[in-house]
């Protein structure tokens, strides 16, 4: 290779990076290109997810579920898990939620809830979620149920790396029979 062919590539490699990136998304790259000299500006698009955070949040919760029989009342609800949130935009933004729920305090309803969330950001703190997910029973080989989950809350940003969030929580289990679970939520939020 000659020197004008080295020249020649290395721009190559750095635009076919750059022609990429632009492919998934806004935001805005300053690059120099190899035909219009050494100090040529371009606008090249990044996603979403080069430039708002991802959103980790690990959270627990107590609530109120209806038992396993009709009019039986409510029992005690326990949840925890982990939920994994990607950037669509600075408000908005979707992922995947692992939570074990216990809907019985005497152990005869237990799940880990696995699904898909959206959600949006009002006011730079106001927190709203939709959900849709499996149910998987964990005490008896049985069908595994659907659900939805909501979320409404708080959740500020008030540091640039961890931040609390507290929701009021709604999941419906479409069991063998219709299972609602109401609870208070709260956590920390990590953002990388």
């Amino acid at each position: 290779m000659t020197v004008g062919q080295v020249a020649f590539v290395q721009p190559m490699k750095i635009s076919s990076w750059l022609c990429l990136l632009s492919l998934c998304g806004p935001a805005t790259v300053r690059t120099a290109s190899a035909d219009d000299g050494p100090v040529a500006d371009q606008a090249q698009e990044l996603h979403p997810i080069f430039v708002h955070p991802i959103r980790l949040r690990l959270h627990g919760g107590v609530g109120a579920a209806q038992r396993a029989k009709t009019g039986d009342g409510f029992s005690l609800a326990v949840l925890g898990g982990a939920q994994l949130m990607l950037p669509a935009n600075k408000n908005q933004g979707y992922g995947i939620e692992v939570s074990y729920i216990q809907t019985d305090a005497r152990n005869a309803r237990r799940y880990v809830a696995t699904g898909l969330f959206v959600e949006n950001r009002l006011f730079g703190w106001f927190l709203m979620s939709l959900g849709f997910g499996a149910y998987v029973p964990l005490q008896e080989p049985r069908p595994i149920p659907v659900g939805i989950s909501t979320k409404l809350g708080w959740n500020p940003d008030l540091h640039p790396v961890i931040n609390p969030f507290v929701v009021f929580r709604a999941d419906w289990i479409f069991d063998d029979r219709f299972q609602g679970v109401l609870s208070a939520d709260g956590g920390l939020e990590f953002k990388f």
